[in-house]
């Protein structure tokens, strides 16, 4: 959807994206679609949060994006993950649901499937990988700086 033309065709990035984005939600309004995917890449400051799991700033093109978008995933994989055909979904934005989760798939690149873990699968990831991981991932987003507020409010 970043590299659609706006239907107001505007010339600047920031608006033609951002025209695009809430066109697309007219789109799923007018036609009753509970969902439309599109892809979308990451800054190169973004690609420091592969192994981990990606947060809003990462998103490349303007910050429309994540302002009209309902849901942002990241697919993300450690070094670990990847050599056992694992991958992540990782909630980075939900305007209504929950602000984090995950989604565990099985991967085949060369077929280019996924299946998604069974209970038994996620029981015995989350034994192996997930307590590391979540530490990784909380020590990365404690790392990010703080937002100093100032002015009246």
């Amino acid at each position: 959807a970043g590299k659609l033309a706006s239907i107001s065709r505007d010339k600047e990035d920031f608006d033609r994206i951002s025209n695009a984005y809430i066109e697309l939600s007219n789109l799923a309004e007018e036609m009753d679609l509970d969902v439309i995917w599109t892809a979308h890449h990451i800054t190169r400051e973004g690609k420091k949060h592969r192994k981990t799991k990606y947060d809003e700033n990462d998103i490349s093109g303007a910050i429309s994006i994540v302002r009209n978008a309902q849901t942002i995933l990241g697919l993300n994989s450690t070094d670990q993950e990847e050599q056992d055909d694992i991958l992540r979904a990782e909630v980075v934005v939900q305007r209504d649901g929950l602000a984090s989760g995950r989604a565990l798939f099985k991967i085949n690149v060369e077929n280019q499937r996924l299946r998604e873990f069974t209970i038994d699968e996620r029981k015995k990831y989350d034994e192996i990988y997930a307590k590391e991981l979540d530490k990784t991932i909380s020590n990365s987003e404690n790392e990010k700086p703080k937002k100093e507020y100032k002015g009246d409010i």
